[in-house]
């Protein structure tokens, strides 16, 4: 019995010290490779789906558009589905900037909405950014 409880005590020890000391020490050991040049950087897609976002959509696209991404690299896309408030036309303020907007005609959920900008040709990467904060809809 004494022996199975040092056993777990060592298994704890490696769990909460152990294993990111070993972790600190590889990543000292092992030489890291240089960050690529802007123009070696894959272009990507961030596609934001909405509906009936007007209240938010404004911060989201700032927040998007502050990347520290080079802008010929990025598109973002903002797929509306089927809004009946001001989004499309806040996202519209957006097209100088480089911020596509994709009307889906209708209510089609956020999955179809989402698939539908996929089909588009876009970037050799897709994203899709998390939600605004405090207590926003946006999906």
């Amino acid at each position: 019995m004494a022996c199975f409880f040092w056993i777990l005590v060592l298994t704890l020890f490696y769990i909460f010290a152990g294993y990111p000391l070993l972790l600190l020490l590889l990543s000292a050991l092992t030489p890291r490779k240089p960050l690529p040049a802007p123009d070696h950087l894959p272009d990507v897609t961030l596609i934001v789906t909405a509906y009936n976002e007007e209240a938010v959509i404004k911060r989201k696209l700032e927040n998007c558009l502050e990347l520290d991404y080079p802008e010929e690299k990025l598109e973002i896309m903002v797929v509306s589905d089927g809004s009946n408030d001001r989004t499309d036309e806040i996202v519209g303020d957006f097209a100088g900037r480089g911020v596509t907007l994709l009307k889906t005609g209708g209510r089609i959920g956020k999955t179809a909405a989402q698939n539908e900008a996929a089909r588009r040709p876009g970037g050799k990467y897709l994203f899709f950014p998390m939600p605004t904060q405090s207590g926003s809809r946006m999906r």
